[in-house]
């Protein structure tokens, strides 16, 4: 097939006798716009279509601003050519395969700035390919456009320089130049030089590529940073993550699902058909660093350092609110705005002082009046006005009611958390664009409820405004939370809004350890765990674990679940210990993780009988409570019938199928898989919004 609008390039004279080897006379490139159903040898010729079709979806089903994000991404074809053009046979997983030269493969390539190109080292010098004597790149071209196969008239193709600007083989990175045509000027731009340098496990991830040299595509729900990123230092540049990928793929940005900056460049599969294992990548950081292409941190607001006069400020304004005496607290309240004029605390003791003169007017006001201005009307509730009239609700902030922060926003493992409500063990599954404006009215109402200006910041926080979260955790510490301590510790631990301080954070953690959060003992664990501030020691961390896992918090028992199932911090291997942990995981918190262990172990008959019935209960629930790995075991066509079934009743009983049960793993089930997934249905107990 020809291609459309090619946009003509002049190559160097004489290109390919720069390569030591000479190349005999050679035949035409075969670029096309047909869908090569084997994978490309890109990367080491992995076949994973059967097992992850259905994962990727059209370009044009995705969201406005993927969608210009996608404009900018391309196919790019390779032609690599043997230096005799004769072909040569390629050994992959045991198994022999006979190439024709020239050979065309495909990755997937993003514009920058100056017409460049990013995509993998390994789409000019794979290594199978390399060693099998495919060493010369015969000609590439960059097709931007191609989104249906049916119409490719408006695809918009440019040749590519046969040899590289740039490289770095430590991050499989590889620049290249457009030739002939400025891609820049026609699609009007470049990917946004933005990027995330936190690389957070189980991030939600969005990926823009060409898998199979089909049309543009894009990955999203299963689309995420793998858990065990955690078990990697921070300085590693590598990326491990659960985006469905096949030929064709490498080279992909990985970019975060919320705001688009880029994370990471994919360069390898690794999923494996039992959904273990993970796809592989580098932090764009990395290639950044090591090829200078102009990204720029994406940052809320630059990090400042902490002022003295707000620590002194602070810790002034705490001493205030700890006064027992009403005329004691409102003369040290007096005090922060007197010395300390320009600091958020004064700002707070301004707010406190008003909410207690406001309460004061309350109380001397006669009952079933409200109070509205300056003057008092009976009968405000009743009148039907002809214009605005701003009713100002006053309520005794010891005892605010039930509000919608709260049913958004709370932390079930927060000791002031108000009893009417579930709340969420895991801060990321809160609906930030709902509990921000909630909390933000919640705390302009009552300005001094401690919990209230927890829980803004908790939303901020899972919204990664880390500095504007800051001030909120910091009031409601102030004005007597105990779990803000640990919320603010995490911030130092991370660096998220002030400078990375692990001897703050442990303050912070034992500071709240001792005021009874439980959490913050969890806090102390991972620092044992991970090693960071302070030596590496993996069975203080399990110490820890179990004691926070005893009182409670959900991920603790996970983890005590997970030690007890690879026998890992001195903690005996026991698959029916790891069981009753899961099980406590489920019950309490409808854990994800929990979930998807008890399937695999209930398959496999790990420490419980063998009930692939049961396997099948659990996969679903995991599915419904949004683990990507469970999705991918649902979706195996060769998984045990009686699995096939089971899974496929709970899909109809669930609503979403309406096909035979017959075990079937077919496009119908699958639907309905990604359409239970992508629903993310509600259940406040297992932490998905309502």
């Amino acid at each position: 097939m020809s291609y459309s609008r090619l946009i003509q390039a002049v190559f160097f004279a004489g290109s390919l006798s720069l390569f030591a080897s000479p190349v005999s006379a050679l035949n035409e490139c075969d670029f096309s716009f047909d869908v090569d159903q084997e994978s490309s040898a890109l990367p080491a010729i992995r076949r994973r279509a059967e097992a992850l079709r259905g994962y990727w979806r059209p370009i044009r089903e995705a969201p406005d601003d993927v969608q210009q994000v996608a404009r900018f991404i391309g196919r790019l074809d390779v032609c690599l050519v043997t230096p005799d053009g004769k072909p040569r046979t390629i050994d992959v997983g045991g198994s022999s395969r006979t190439l024709e030269s020239p050979y065309v493969t495909t990755c997937t390539a993003a514009l920058l700035p100056g017409n460049r190109l990013l995509a993998n080292r390994h789409c000019f010098y794979e290594e199978t390919l390399v060693k099998a004597g495919f060493r010369h790149v015969q000609e590439a071209r960059i097709n931007f456009g191609y989104i249906d196969a049916d119409f490719t008239d408006e695809v918009l193709t440019f040749h590519v320089s046969s040899r590289e600007v740039a490289q770095d083989e430590a991050t499989d990175a590889l620049v290249m130049q457009i030739l002939g045509g400025d891609a820049n000027e026609r699609l009007g731009g470049h990917i946004p030089m933005v990027m995330e340098t936190r690389a957070t496990p189980r991030r939600a991830l969005t990926m823009i590529h060409h898998p199979r040299r089909q049309p543009q595509r894009f990955s999203s729900g299963t689309c995420q940073i793998h858990p065990d990123q955690s078990d990697l230092p921070e300085s590693s540049s590598l990326l491990r993550h659960v985006c469905e990928t096949d030929g064709g793929s490498s080279g992909a940005l990985l970019l975060d699902a919320r705001t688009l900056a880029v994370v990471g460049l994919h360069n390898r599969a690794g999923l494996r058909p039992d959904g273990s294992g993970f796809n592989g990548g580098h932090k764009i950081a990395a290639v950044e660093a090591a090829l200078n292409l102009g990204f720029e941190e994406r940052k809320p607001a630059a990090a400042k350092a902490p002022d003295s006069s707000e620590v002194d400020a602070a810790l002034a304004l705490a001493s205030a609110m700890a006064a027992k005496d009403k005329i004691d607290r409102e003369a040290e309240l007096n005090l922060v705005l007197q010395d300390f004029p320009d600091t958020r605390a004064a700002n707070l003791a301004r707010s406190l002082l008003e909410a207690d003169r406001k309460k004061d007017a309350v109380k001397k006001a006669p009952p079933d009046r409200v109070v509205i201005g300056n003057f008092v009307d009976a009968d405000a509730e009743k009148k039907d006005t002809q214009g605005p009239v701003v009713v100002e609700i006053i309520e005794d902030s010891v005892d605010v009611p039930e509000t919608e922060c709260d049913r958004l926003a709370a932390d079930p493992m927060d000791r002031q958390k108000i009893d009417s409500v579930a709340g969420f063990y895991d801060m990321y599954r809160i609906d930030v664009s709902r509990a921000i404006p909630a909390c933000e009215l919640a705390v302009q109402r009552h300005p001094a409820e401690p919990r209230l200006n927890f829980q803004l910041a908790r939303a901020l926080d899972a919204d990664d405004r880390y500095e504007d979260a800051m001030p909120y955790y910091q009031r409601a510490q102030a004005a007597g939370h105990v779990g803000s301590m640990t919320m603010i510790g995490w911030l130092y631990q991370n660096g998220q809004g002030v400078p990375k301080d692990y001897a703050e954070a442990e303050r912070w953690f034992r500071k709240a350890r001792e005021a009874g959060d439980v959490k913050a003992i969890e806090a102390l664990a991972y620092r044992y765990r991970k090693g960071e501030g302070i030596g590496k020691d993996l069975e203080a961390a399990a110490r820890l674990y179990r004691q926070a896992a005893e009182q409670g918090v959900l991920s603790s028992i996970y983890r005590m679940g997970w030690y007890h199932y690879e026998g890992a911090g001195g903690v005996e291997k026991d698959y029916a210990k790891a069981a009753r942990w899961f099980r406590q995981a489920v019950e309490i918190g409808n854990h994800a993780a929990s979930l998807w262990y008890l399937a695999s172990m209930y398959s496999n008959g790990q420490g419980v009988a063998q009930d692939h019935s049961e396997s099948a209960a659990y996969t679903f629930r995991a599915v419904l409570a949004g683990h990507s790995r469970a999705l991918e075991q649902a979706k195996m066509p060769n998984t045990v019938e009686l699995f096939r079934r089971e899974l496929q009743r709970f899909l109809k009983k669930h609503g979403a199928y309406d096909g035979a049960i017959d075990g079937v793993i077919g496009p119908a089930t699958i639907a309905a898989l990604d359409a239970v997934f992508d629903t993310m249905s509600c259940d406040p107990d297992g932490g998905r919004p309502c």
